[in-house]
């Protein structure tokens, strides 16, 4: 064995442990949570629709299609939540600062009964 061997053994063990990580963390959701000043919605991935929500700065434009949603509009500047892009993994967000909405996909939860239990 060469001397170096050894930290290639971990560096490759580390890089196989974070995509693990990365694929139970990063599973596909089906749920879009919307917050907003003045409200909060939730709405399933399995419906294609065009939203407008109101924002501290006026309206903005999501689209839900395909189980992934983005911001279509918002009279931000700089853009940078339409430049986010498509969210369709559970935590993913995308978030207009100026207009203070947060869009979060997230998870259902479903109930379990007795026999699952």
């Amino acid at each position: 064995m060469r001397p170096l061997d050894p930290f290639v053994f971990l560096g490759a063990l580390a890089v196989i442990l974070a995509g693990f990580a990365y694929g139970l963390s990063g599973g596909s959701g089906n749920t879009v949570r919307i917050t907003t000043p003045y409200d909060e919605y939730s709405y399933p991935l399995s419906k294609n629709r065009v939203l407008e929500v109101r924002g501290s700065l006026g309206a903005m434009k999501l689209e839900i299609r395909n189980g992934k949603a983005r911001v279509l509009e918002s009279g931000c500047p700089g853009q940078v939540c339409i430049k986010r892009g498509w969210i369709f993994r559970i935590g993913d967000s995308a978030v207009c600062v100026p207009n203070r909405v947060i869009m979060k996909i997230e998870s259902e939860k479903r109930e379990l009964d007795g026999i699952t239990e």
